[in-house]
């Protein structure tokens, strides 16, 4: 290997939570002016070179190593001298940094919590231990310096290439090293400082992902959407595994060290130094450092310049660019355009591959002023290099018009996970999601119509769209309920009627009446035997099988009736012969009264008595009505007939004082009536037929004793002839 002084950049930058980029500058070093820069501010980048101060600097030895900006702007630069301000001017106190000219990476992130203050990562050698300093924007008037220097963050082995991956949604990092006798660790960094670190799972004991040479580890390590690649080139080899930046816990790991040569022979890959991701993550490019027969160590039966890994067919290939690239390339580099770059080793040019996400990429040579070194600006991707947000959607229509059985997914990539995604309806009504992976979202029970979509990274990024949600032709179904009346009696018929409407002819209907009985008629009629208010449900269904359904809330209203009841009797006094008939009534529940005795009289009276022309038999009905006009109807038989009743004293007085002085025989009802009045011996004493005429208690003119004597009497009515005895006490 050539006995050169090596130069090393690295680009980190300042950023908003808003997500967007604010990195518009790769640097490369260069043999004359220092640092050769690409401004991506235009398009295409403008090519300008940058000098800084020679403060402390060594001559052959200058290595710019990196430096933060925001918006473009310049903050401050990092060599293995010390800290540059944006104007060249040396940071005093920085010259003494733990930064050797052979480091790969230096790592610049904000402090959680500060406006100004930055935290510097670095080492000074291959397989080292990690130093941290702190550099202050505000001190010395606002123009910047060293707040401290060369903290130990972790006494070990380190290799040269480190990563810092922001928390999503946060202010907090995680930073990752390879410790060249265990494995990866990771440190957490929060506005409390930098936590203890945590190995990763991965045992490199038994050569899982990394070679163990714990020796020295050369390359670089680089994050992108979720992916963590480290190329350690003197083992020659790269790993690759999934790192979750939420959690920061890592799996399903991979190592990539051989490729099939041109005549198909297996062959370890060769200098593996520099490694970017394409834009969607689903490629690994990997640039080869030393690929001329002057390097030592070269293996002239491997002729790629670099060779990428592809995620989704896990195939590993390799590319030669011929005579473009005589001395190898450096370190591979994404720019905010999302194409990659890499310098050519000792050429005046830098390798920009064009479409990196396709299977068949491109590439050109960006001239530069002066040769170049191996060393590329680098930045913290998870923040700063997002792709845009894009989304792509998939619907499933409904089965019917009425049925909410559609289905939309959206499929969302760029941007940062995670995702905030809103669903609505027409309405503006949220819809509930669910994720079937990262960036899938479902919504399910979908009904026909138009459902917008708003879809936010975790660092900002916003995206729409609009998703329709269609019924098959002919699907069409409505349904509607109507009825002759809404308001019905106890126990009075209701006739329910459909206004259903369908593009294809409806063959079933299922009526629900809200009191636990149905019908599949389709204009049923329903009796209620409660009172109350019912809900009314039609479920209709048609050719197609579409079913719609509706419910009307309250829709039948059942008044209750009263309970109508009478008894009755025939007049006390039987003047009418038993044709008059006394009803009392016992209803309850009612306002109004309506009799009708069987022979064509009425009555509203609440107690009437009816006199009966004739005897007969006669069905008497009672109407009880409420306020409702709801009525209960009861009839009874009557029974009317002449009834002959005779009134006979068992005593009387003929004392001449004008009171109870002759017995008599009175009633209703009879004719033809005869009496005679026997002594206790059986002897007549008195004779009459004339109703008119009665026993004055004597015989002959003369006196009868007091006492006891009988009497039998003889009438006639309707019925017949009648005998009737008795006795009466003579009294004076």
């Amino acid at each position: 290997m050539k006995n050169i002084p090596i130069f090393i950049v690295l680009i980190v930058p300042f950023f908003t939570l808003n997500g967007q980029s604010t990195i518009t500058n790769l640097l490369f070093k260069n043999e004359i002016d220092d640092i050769t820069r690409l401004d991506f501010s235009t398009n295409p980048p403008s090519q300008s070179d940058l000098i800084l101060s020679n403060n402390y600097i060594i001559a052959n030895e200058q290595g710019v190593i990196g430096h933060a900006e925001i918006n473009g702007e310049v903050l401050f630069y990092v060599t293995e001298k010390g800290v540059y301000r944006a104007d060249g001017s040396f940071m005093i106190g920085s010259e003494h940094i733990e930064v050797d000219w052979h480091s790969s990476e230096v790592n610049i992130c904000l402090m959680p919590g500060q406006a100004d203050k930055y935290y510097l990562f670095h080492k000074n050698a291959l397989c080292s231990s990690l130093y941290y300093s702190i550099v202050d924007l505000s001190i010395s008037e606002g123009t910047g310096g060293v707040e401290s220097l060369n903290n130990l963050l972790s006494n070990g082995n380190y290799a040269n290439g480190i990563e810092t991956v922001r928390c999503p949604g946060t202010n907090n990092y995680w930073f990752i090293a390879y410790e060249c006798s265990s494995g990866f660790e990771v440190f957490e960094i929060t506005s409390a400082g930098i936590q203890s670190k945590s190995t990763l799972p991965f045992d490199v004991d038994n050569n899982s992902i990394v070679s163990p040479y714990s020796e020295q580890k050369d390359g670089e390590l680089d994050y992108h959407n979720g992916k963590i690649a480290f190329a350690s080139t003197i083992d020659e080899n790269v790993a690759v595994f999934d790192f979750d930046p939420i959690s920061g816990a890592a799996s399903n790991p991979i190592k990539i060290d051989s490729i099939a040569l041109p005549d198909g022979t297996m062959h370890d890959l060769t200098w593996t130094y520099g490694v970017e991701f394409s834009p969607d993550a689903s490629k690994l490019y990997i640039s080869r450092f030393g690929s001329i027969p002057t390097v030592e160590n070269y293996n002239s039966t491997d002729p790629y310049h670099l060779y990428r890994y592809d995620f989704n067919a896990e195939t590993l290939s390799g590319y030669t660019f011929e005579d473009i690239i005589p001395d190898g390339l450096g370190q591979i580099e994404i720019g905010p355009d999302g194409n990659l770059y890499s310098p050519l080793w000792m050429e005046g040019s830098i390798l920009k591959i064009e479409n990196p996400n396709e299977l068949n990429f491109s590439f050109s040579l960006i001239p530069t002023n002066s040769n170049l070194s191996i060393y590329a600006s680098d930045h913290i991707q998870s923040d700063v290099f997002m792709q845009p947000l894009t989304l792509r959607t998939e619907t499933t229509n409904t089965t019917c018009s009425n049925n909410a059985d559609g289905q939309a997914t959206v499929y969302v990539t760029g941007g940062q996970a995670p995702y905030n995604v809103v669903w609505k309806d027409s309405g503006g009504q949220v819809i509930t999601t669910t994720s079937s992976g990262l960036g899938v979202f479902s919504a399910t029970q979908l009904a026909p119509g138009v459902y917008s979509i708003s879809v936010s990274g975790q660092l900002g990024g916003l995206r729409s769209a609009f998703v329709t949600i269609e019924s098959p032709a002919g699907s069409s179904i409505v349904s509607r309920i109507s009825a002759i009346d809404s308001t019905a009696c106890v126990g009075e018929p209701l006739k329910f009627l459909t206004q259903s409407l369908s593009e294809s002819t409806i063959n079933r209907w299922l009526w629900r009446f809200g009191d636990g009985l149905s019908s599949g008629i389709q204009t049923p009629t329903h009796k209620y035997y409660s009172p109350g208010v019912y809900d009314v449900s039609l479920s209709v269904t048609n050719s197609n099988d579409c079913v719609a359904d509706t419910t009307l809330i309250d829709f039948i209203t059942i008044h209750p009736r009263p309970d109508a009841g009478f008894n009755f009797t025939t007049t006390i006094d039987n003047s009418s012969c038993g044709l008059e008939i006394l009803f009392r009534n016992t209803s309850s529940n009612y306002i109004n009264l309506a009799w009708n005795f069987g022979d064509h009289q009425t009555s509203a009276l609440t107690n009437p008595t009816h006199l009966y022309d004739e005897p007969g038999n006669y069905t008497v009905q009672l109407r009880a009505i409420n306020e409702f006009l709801c009525e209960d109807t009861i009839y009874s038989s009557v029974v009317a007939q002449n009834l002959l009743t005779l009134f006979t004293p068992n005593t009387f007085t003929p004392n001449g004082d004008g009171l109870n002085d002759d017995f008599s025989i009175d009633g209703v009802c009879f004719d033809g009536l005869e009496m005679w009045i026997y002594n206790r011996w059986g002897g007549l004493i008195f004779y009459t037929n004339d109703r008119a005429v009665g026993w004055n208690g004597e015989l002959n003119g003369v006196p009868c004793p007091i006492g006891s004597y009988a009497w039998k009497a003889t009438y006639a009515s309707e019925h017949g002839r009648f005998t009737k005895h008795g006795i009466i006490n003579l009294s004076r």
